[in-house]
């Protein structure tokens, strides 16, 4: 592997382990009780926490699917999911 290839793997490796520590403290502050809601502000979504902490989409994207994070509220309507996810007791 070359040099500019081992800095471009080592760039990726830590972009990969931020996401991943955000998505965990996510889950951790969901866990610990936080809500994790969805608003719409000038058009855009964005996630956010009971707290007032925002989560990015991406973040907020890979914390819905864990198993342990479920609808807080039912839909609005029925063929789209709920804007608050809370993790299952």
């Amino acid at each position: 592997m070359s040099a500019p290839q081992a800095a471009n793997r080592a760039t990726q490796l830590r972009r990969t382990s931020r996401k991943v520590d955000r998505v965990n403290r996510a889950l951790a502050a969901i866990a610990n009780g936080q809500s994790l809601r969805l608003q719409h502000r000038g058009g855009r979504p964005l996630w956010i926490l009971s707290e007032g902490r925002s989560v990015t989409a991406d973040v907020a994207a890979l914390a819905i699917i864990h198993a342990r994070i479920v609808p807080a509220e039912p839909a609005l309507f029925s063929d789209l999911p709920g804007q608050s996810r809370e993790y299952a007791k």
